[in-house]
């Protein structure tokens, strides 16, 4: 091997790096989330990709490509804001468009063209891909990322027994496209509203006669030694299933670290739930409008639920996990609210009613408590 080429294996090794500085995190995440635990399948094949057109960029000669490098600055860029603000998916998807790039750097363009699959699939890797990809489509993400992966595949073997190649500027126009898609799609889900921070620990507010509950085993495991308060209100009537109606409620904060914070599909997934819808909208409490996320789940028996999700600090709130979660100040006072009520058919109207009433009574009892200090 030259020494050129020797410094072109090491530039491109070294791109590796980036995405690897995220590799004490990803392991922890293959080990406690079930949702990620198959996720180094496709970090595998990536590099089985990788090694299959090895040969090929030995064969490469020339100076570096520096047209690498605005796709490098790119990735860079956004690898760095998420690891300031420990976006770890975030980080280690740019970490493999880095990556990428530096290959580029190394081997000039038809080399990266070819590699662009094995690095897709890299990236088809990273935590939480499975989760968000689900709740995008509304079928297990899993099989989404075996479709991908599958196309990926195909792509790297057309790529191989194809002469043409698209230009270097065509194919980085679309990836910045989609990334400034990304970004606007993103944007749109980080819209905040007015504060809707209710307390609970009165445990009586009008007709509801609640009483607070001790957290328990799986409340310390998906929160460890956040402060976790939970409440249940039941009320004087019976499902035709047998179960009676009742409000579950769960209020964190004081996060002992926020990435033990997940997205509330996700944690209702890994307890054995199913679900069923989730989408953002619009709820109005007393003249104070905010949004909540809300999720119709079914447990191993079929029963369904009804789930309302928000995170708020004393100033806004928002119902969509990541303006918590890019949003995240620990000085913020931002607090986790999760409502539960049971659902008797496939309508969920009669639970919003349910939750929508209670925290009527919650907000006005919270606003008289203030006026009377």
């Amino acid at each position: 091997m030259r020494i050129s080429n020797m410094l072109k294996w090491l530039v491109a090794g070294g791109g590796l790096i980036i995405p690897a500085l995220e590799l004490p995190y990803y392991f922890n995440a293959l080990i406690h989330s079930p949702l990620d635990r198959w996720s180094w399948v496709f970090v595998a094949i990536s590099l089985v990709m990788m090694a299959s057109v090895a040969a090929r960029l030995a064969e490469t000669s020339g100076k570096f490509a520096l047209a690498a490098m605005l796709p490098a600055l790119g990735f860079g860029a956004i690898f760095i804001f998420a690891i300031i603000r420990q976006i770890h998916a975030a980080a280690m998807i740019a970490g493999c468009g880095f990556a990428w790039s530096a290959a580029y750097f190394a081997f000039g363009w038809t080399a990266a063209y070819t590699l662009a699959p094995a690095y897709g699939m890299l990236a088809l890797g990273a935590t939480s891909v499975r989760y968000r990809l689900g709740a995008a489509v509304g079928i297990d993400g899993l099989m989404l990322q075996a479709f991908i992966a599958s196309a990926l595949i195909a792509w790297q073997i057309v790529i191989l027994n194809a002469r043409h190649r698209p230009k270097a500027s065509d194919f980085i126009f679309a990836i910045l496209a989609a990334v400034i898609a990304a970004g606007a799609f993103m944007g749109g889900r980080l819209q905040m509203q007015r504060a809707f921070a209710p307390d609970f620990s009165a445990c009586v507010f009008g007709q509801y006669r609640g009483m607070d509950i001790m957290p328990n085993q799986s409340d310390r495991m998906f929160f460890g030694s956040s402060k976790v308060e939970r409440y249940r209100f039941p009320e004087d009537r019976i499902l035709p299933d047998g179960r009676v109606v009742a409000i579950e409620v769960l209020k964190v904060g004081n996060f002992e670290d926020v990435h033990k914070i997940h997205p509330p599909g996700h944690c209702l997934t890994v307890s054995g739930n199913t679900v069923l819808s989730e989408n953002v909208r619009s709820e109005t409490i007393l003249g104070t409008p905010f949004d909540i996320n809300e999720i119709v789940t079914s447990d191993s028996a079929g029963m369904k639920s009804l789930v309302w999700v928000w995170y708020s600090t004393p100033t806004v709130s928002s119902g969509n996990f990541d303006a918590l979660r890019y949003g995240y100040d620990p000085a913020a006072g931002w607090h986790e609210y999760l409502l539960w009520t049971p659902l008797s058919g496939d309508d969920p109207g009669p639970g919003r009613t349910i939750l929508r009433d209670f925290l009527s009574e919650v907000a006005a009892s919270n606003r008289q408590t203030v006026d009377n200090l």
